[in-house]
């Protein structure tokens, strides 16, 4: 069985700055198949019996079980030589949709393995980001709109999750429907 912890931990011994997430997804990828040659790793991932219109980031296929991950990358502003060479990084706004966004994929996750139409022990949906405001809470009022997305250090996400009656139609454009989690999601950063 593929240790997913295990494999991030090795993964980021090598105190190596992404410059995307399909830049982390392959590296991601890469380490599994370094750390399970058995395992037939596949990127963008269509679970055809389930349905055929999404994509899953990475999918890990293992003595008949499939481990599904979902990823996000999420970053902050940066610039930094690392080993000779000079990452630049833009940082992405709108953490606000960045949660709700994550959020979706465990939902993704947790339907695609609730489907019975995979033998799925384990999911993932991981975020890698270095902008604090998605692990520290930093509130700059007592109810923003997106509090239920929010899954700062101490959250433990489960239920029903929405926006705010108070949400702007620009902010949640595509983003609308509420997400129901029915597993719990302690945050731990």
């Amino acid at each position: 069985m593929i240790n997913i912890e295990k494999v991030l931990k090795t993964l980021f011994q090598d105190k190596r700055i992404f410059g995307s997430e399909a830049d982390f997804q392959f590296a991601l990828a890469w380490k599994i198949k370094e750390l399970y040659p058995d395992a037939d790793v596949r990127l963008e991932y269509t679970p055809w019996a389930y349905d055929e219109k999404i994509h899953i980031d990475i999918v890990a296929l293992q003595d008949g079980v499939i481990l599904p991950i979902e990823l996000k990358y999420r970053k902050g502003t940066l610039d930094k030589v690392v080993n000779g060479e000079r990452i630049q990084l833009k940082r992405h706004t709108a953490q606000d949709t960045g949660c709700y966004e994550y959020l979706k994929d465990i939902e993704r996750m947790e339907k695609l393995a609730m489907s019975g139409h995979y033998h799925i022990e384990r999911a993932y949906a991981i975020i890698l980001t270095n902008d604090k405001a998605y692990w520290e809470d930093i509130r700059r009022k007592e109810n923003p709109n997106d509090i239920a997305f929010r899954f700062f250090e101490g959250v433990t996400l489960h239920g029903k999750r929405e926006w705010l009656p108070t949400a702007g139609k620009g902010t949640t454009k595509n983003h609308d429907a509420p997400i129901v989690l029915h597993g719990s999601y302690p945050a731990r950063w």
